[in-house]
């Protein structure tokens, strides 16, 4: 177990404004987050699922990361007042029988938790030279004493996707359990099949894929699969060095329905690199005309 040390403590006057999620650090505004800079490397069908499906992930992911901040603040030694934990206590407990409790209970009960000495959760930080700001998951110490900046990512069950039989791209349906093989047509209705069963069970009606393909349309059940966070994480080491803190590896935790897994090290070079690339990206593109951040 790594030798107990203080929290990192928070930038004075750093703060987010939202909905507009804007960061403000006394009367300087930062017009673009690490999150910003990121979206110029995806492309406009990406940035249309991610918005066509937001109803879905995002009350997951700020479930999950609320328990994630909640479970460090309450049992890492977060400098906090009793009212302050009683308080963190309570919500912690209704979000861990709540509607993501499977994805919650594996996340907080991974036993790496016990070989890490957290000392930021939900942190923001500032870029003053780029204008860039943020908020990191969570900064840790593992037992080899690395200092390890971290991402928390939930990903969902299983997705089934259809297309039209002529059509090259795939689209969301709806979320099913994790534990779903297969989806198909019947008839006007969309039926799936669990793993190690040959029984289908009723999922939605058909109507609306019906409509859009008629009856010449094709299911697939999509596992979310995991990706590289590495210039996500180098963006926020990056902002970190503007107060002094440094890092010597990042981590993607990856949080799913029944099991939450620490994904290999990415060493400080490879953070750099990709946030480079990503920064470099951003600059070209902020310069076209007609760009908005």
């Amino acid at each position: 177990m790594p030798t107990p040390t203080t929290w990192l403590p928070p930038i004075p006057g750093l703060h987010r404004r939202d909905p507009e999620h804007r960061y403000w650090l006394g009367k300087v505004e930062f017009p673009v987050s690490v999150t910003g800079v990121l979206g110029c490397l995806k492309s406009d069908y990406a940035m249309d699922r991610i918005e066509a499906t937001r109803a879905t992930w995002e009350p997951r992911g700020n479930s999950c990361h609320r328990a994630l901040e909640l479970m460090m603040l309450t049992t890492k030694g977060a400098p906090r007042t009793i009212e302050q934990v009683r308080h963190d206590i309570a919500e912690l407990g209704a979000l861990a029988i709540g509607d993501y409790s499977d994805w919650i209970s594996p996340l907080l009960e991974h036993e790496h938790w016990s070989q890490l000495q957290v000392i930021a959760s939900e942190r923001a930080t500032a870029c003053l030279t780029r204008k860039v700001a943020g908020t990191f998951d969570a900064a840790y110490i593992d037992e080899q004493g690395r200092r390890i900046l971290a991402d928390l990512k939930s990903l969902g069950g299983a997705v089934v996707k259809w297309r039209h039989v002529a059509a090259k791209e795939w689209a969301e349906l709806v979320e099913v359990p994790a534990d779903t093989a297969a989806a198909r047509l019947a008839g006007s209705r969309v039926e799936i099949r669990a793993a190690n069963s040959s029984t289908w069970s009723f999922l939605m009606p058909a109507t609306g894929v019906m409509a859009a393909a008629g009856d010449s349309i094709e299911l697939k059940v999509s596992k979310p699969s995991t990706y590289s966070t590495a210039a996500q994480l180098g963006g926020y080491m990056a902002l970190e060095v503007t107060w002094g803190n440094l890092y010597d590896a990042g981590q993607t935790i990856w949080c799913r329905p029944g099991s939450t897994t620490f994904s290999p090290l990415y060493s400080l070079q490879e953070c750099r690199t990709a946030w480079a690339g990503a920064w470099a990206t951003f600059k070209a593109r902020a310069s076209e005309p007609g760009f908005i951040s």
